[in-house]
């Protein structure tokens, strides 16, 4: 996962088709009724980006756990202390840097976000 050679192209390629892929197999798990209702929960990123306590309460609900004020407090208390790449510190690379193309993936993303309600993000 780290290495002083990367090549953003490379890795793009590799896995850009992986997400994909899986992207193709969940929704197609869907629609063929491989999981029993309520087997699965599914959690958007774009709500665990936004509200992480708030997306985990709704996956404890889903699965009929109660999240207690003091699990929350310490779920709040460990984010604070470690915030992560909040501050952008890791280094970041433009989807024009990839060598992919946009229209193709947004395409074959398209079956899996009508299905699961996901918006389309404008790609920097």
């Amino acid at each position: 996962m780290t290495t002083d050679h990367f090549e953003v192209t490379r890795l793009a390629r590799q896995y850009g088709e992986d997400i994909m892929v899986g992207l193709e197999r969940a929704l197609r798990a869907r629609a063929d009724g491989l999981f029993a209702p309520g087997q699965v929960v599914d959690v958007r990123y774009q709500d665990i980006r936004h509200d992480l306590v708030g997306a985990v309460a709704r996956i404890y609900g889903a699965i009929g756990l109660e999240l207690t004020a003091e699990a929350e407090a310490r779920m709040r208390a460990f984010l604070a202390a470690h915030p992560g790449d909040q501050g952008g510190s890791l280094k970041r690379y433009s989807f024009a840097g990839t060598g992919l193309d946009e229209a193709e993936l947004r395409e074959r993303a398209r079956p899996y976000q009508e299905f699961f309600g996901v918006e389309t993000e404008r790609l920097s």
